[in-house]
């Protein structure tokens, strides 16, 4: 059975070879030929350098995330387990790493996403995905998987304060968290911020409706609402069962709390 990431990500091969047209008879489409298609040399140099940025983007995660002796740290897209080399073979998995002293969240990650190609997305989106969940669950997987899958499909350029939203055709699949925002992570380390590691949040509709009313001439309302998230002890982790921010007693004192630094911020800037 061909699984999503089979189906959406191809990936040098140093096995392939290049040929030459059958029917080439002058010694003009020979050259053109040979000029098009990439020498075996070129490809096994493609290949060797594909396992290089993923055996490197590995050893990064296990540093700064969890345990490089770690079992069961491989998923596939669907959150299932596999091994080291079932991801290696597959080209775009899932890596997940439990909490530490330093951090009480589960940790998600894209791995491979950044080479990655598919009919829609000829070229890698040049970026890697995690979140911060709560507890372990798959619920992090789907919300990986459907914006992997989503980002693929319909590539487009990601920065902070965008949020992906189920009015595009994202599906998260997750009680209560209906869209995300991409966020870039704090306290990085410079070899993590050189990957372009983006941080998914989940939000919920009510929350995301509320930014949209933010009037853009007054702040950005993406931006407001992270700060909220943030002054609500939300951000960085995504919860499914946790309470709507909107919900809260505090919200409103909070949200006219967000918008003035946002505005103050923005004021700053000019």
């Amino acid at each position: 059975m061909t699984t999503s990431s089979e189906r959406l990500h191809t990936r040098p091969s140093a096995a392939s070879s290049s040929r030459t047209p059958a029917k080439a008879s002058t010694r003009r489409m020979k050259a053109k030929s040979s000029r098009t298609k990439p020498s075996g040399a070129h490809k096994e140099e493609r290949s060797r350098d594909w396992h290089n940025a993923w055996s490197s983007r590995e050893k990064k995660y296990d540093e700064y995330f969890g345990d490089p002796a770690a079992k069961n740290k491989h998923l596939t897209l669907e959150g299932e387990s596999t091994t080291a080399q079932g991801a290696l073979k597959t080209g775009l998995c899932l890596l997940q790493y439990p909490p530490r002293t330093t951090r009480m969240s589960w940790v998600y990650l894209t791995h491979g996403l950044s080479q990655a190609l598919s009919p829609n997305c000829p070229e890698p989106v040049a970026f890697e995905l995690h979140v911060q969940w709560k507890r372990k669950d798959k619920g992090a997987a789907k919300l990986l998987q459907a914006s992997v899958r989503h980002l693929l499909e319909t590539p487009q350029p990601l920065e902070h304060g965008h949020i992906l939203t189920s009015g595009e055709g994202l599906d998260l699949g997750v009680e209560l968290l209906r869209h995300c925002m991409v966020c870039k992570p704090e306290g990085l380390s410079k070899a993590l911020e050189h990957m372009n590691l983006l941080l998914l949040v989940g939000i919920t509709d009510a929350e995301f409706q509320y930014a949209l009313r933010v009037k853009p001439e007054l702040a950005d309302g993406r931006l407001v609402l992270l700060e909220a998230l943030r002054a609500g002890g939300i951000f960085p982790v995504s919860d499914p069962s946790r309470m709507c921010l909107t919900r809260r007693r505090d919200f409103h004192r909070i949200w006219e709390n967000a918008f003035k630094l946002v505005r103050e911020k923005k004021s700053a800037s000019k």
